[in-house]
C-alpha cells in the first residue's frame, strides 16, 4: 500500500479551522484511497454466455474472429466517478444479454486527475450490486476517441456541450446523452456525486443501469436490422 503524501499528513497534523482546509484534506484522502484501493481483476457476473469487451486491446482479436465491433466511449468530468461506472454497467449488461462485439471504455474532460483510479466510493457502489470493480484509469478524451468510437455517450448536459465543442463538426453526430433512450427514468442527466454522500453514488448506478438497459436494446435492434434475412 502506498504511503499517504506528506502534504496530506501535514494537513492532518494541525487543527483544520476553515471550510476550504477541510475540503482540501477530504479531497486528498479520497484521492489517496483511490490509489490504494484493490483494483485486481475479478470476474463479471455471467448469465447468458457471450462476451462484452472493455479493453481497446481486444478489438483486433474480435475483428479477426469476424465479429463486428461497436465501440462506445463514455465521458464524464474526471473519469473517476460516473463514466467508469457506466462503462462497467454497460459492458456487464452486454455480457449478460450475450451481445457480442461491444467495446466499451471511458474518458474524462479534465486532465488534473489523469492516471488516477476510479473513486473508491464508485467502486463500492459497483461491487455492492455484484459488479466487478472498474479497471480504468482517468484519461482525458482526445481526438482519437472521437475518430475511433462509433458512439460517444455523455453523462450530463454540461459534459455534452463541452464534448461537442471539442469534437470535430463532422463527428458530432456520434455524441449523445447516456440517458437518451432511458425509458424507466425521467432524468436527463447523471449527476456528479463527487461532493455528495453514498446515496449519490448509488443513484449513479441506478441511472447507469437505466441508460445501459435501453442502449442494449438499441444495439440489439440495430444488429437485427443489419442482419441478412434467414433462408427458409
Amino acid at each position: 500500500m502506498r504511503q499517504m503524501s506528506i502534504r496530506y499528513l501535514a494537513d492532518t497534523d494541525h487543527t483544520v479551522t476553515s471550510l476550504s482546509s477541510q475540503a482540501r484534506v477530504i479531497t486528498g484522502l479520497v484521492d489517496w484511497l483511490a490509489d490504494t484501493v484493490d483494483a485486481s481483476p475479478k470476474p463479471l457476473p455471467h448469465r447468458a454466455g457471450g462476451r462484452a469487451l472493455t479493453a481497446v486491446d481486444d478489438t483486433d482479436k474480435v475483428e479477426r474472429a469476424g465479429v463486428p465491433v461497436t465501440t462506445v466511449v463514455v465521458v464524464c468530468q474526471a473519469n473517476r466517478c460516473r463514466s467508469p461506472v457506466a462503462e462497467v454497467v454497460l459492458a456487464s449488461m452486454a455480457l449478460w444479454e450475450a451481445l457480442g462485439g461491444l467495446l466499451v471504455y471511458s474518458r474524462g474532460l479534465s486532465t488534473g486527475s489523469a492516471g488516477m483510479s476510479p473513486d473508491p466510493r464508485s467502486q463500492l457502489s459497483l461491487t455492492s450490486r455484484g459488479y466487478a470493480p472498474a479497471q480504468s484509469r482517468s484519461t482525458p478524451v482526445s481526438l482519437a476517441d472521437f475518430e475511433q468510437a462509433d458512439l460517444v455517450l455523455t453523462m450530463d448536459a454540461r459534459i455534452d456541450d463541452e464534448v461537442r465543442r471539442l469534437c470535430p463538426a463532422a463527428l458530432r453526430h456520434k455524441v449523445q446523452p447516456f440517458l437518451r433512450h432511458a425509458s424507466t427514468t425521467a432524468a436527463i442527466d447523471v449527476p456528479d456525486p463527487y461532493l455528495s454522500g453514498p446515496g449519490a453514488f448509488e443513484q449513479v448506478v441506478d441511472l447507469c443501469e437505466a441508460g445501459a438497459r435501453d442502449w442494449i436494446r438499441v444495439f440489439r435492434d440495430s444488429a437485427l436490422a443489419a442482419s441478412p434475412p434467414s433462408e427458409d
